[in-house]
């Protein structure tokens, strides 16, 4: 698979973008919310919120405020790119403060609760099953050890090994 494969969908919607006349930052968020929204980021959304019986509604989709938002100078819309200034500016007088003053954040997988709830000997049970050849026995108990005594947070560490061992079980790798 060539480089020009794997990027004709996303290089088809910039000479899209050319054609609907958009310069700039504008072309790049065309051919985003053309491919990586559309594809990947709406469809997560979408699984995830069933995954958990949760309704997600992902803001501000509408067409029409779309369209609206990009007769707006890009200067002015993206004066401080990642700070929603803008978005800010245009909703302080129907939003209150505290609200508008949120940092931003995130849905979190619980990982750390797993690891120390009912899940932990499993999750350790995968991690020590890494090849001692690779993996130090030592490090790996040490990370445990500083989870489990809330020292550090190794969550993501251990839940990585943990995946990586499950997948070379069942991919049956051969460790060098």
């Amino acid at each position: 698979c060539t480089a020009e494969k794997l990027l004709a969908p996303q290089l088809a919607h910039f000479q899209r973008a050319d054609q609907e006349g958009f310069k700039g930052f504008d072309r790049y968020l065309y051919a985003d919310i053309k491919t990586w929204l559309a594809d990947s980021n709406l469809s997560m959304w979408d699984k995830a919120g069933m995954s958990g019986s949760l309704e997600i509604r992902v803001p501000f989709l509408d067409l029409e405020f779309c369209e609206t938002l990009f007769k707006v100078p890009t200067g002015i819309r993206c004066r401080r790119p990642g700070t929603k200034s803008f978005f800010r500016k245009v909703c302080e007088r129907r939003v209150p403060p505290e609200i508008l003053s949120l940092p931003k954040h995130g849905f979190q997988v619980p990982i750390a609760s797993w690891l120390r709830g009912h899940l932990k000997e499993q999750f350790q049970g995968y991690t020590y099953a890494l090849p001692r050849e690779v993996f130090s026995r030592k490090m790996i108990e040490r990370l445990w050890r500083e989870f489990s005594d809330r020292k550090k947070d190794h969550s993501l560490k251990l839940w990585i090994l943990s995946c990586l061992s499950v997948w070379a079980e069942r991919h049956h790798a051969r460790w060098n």
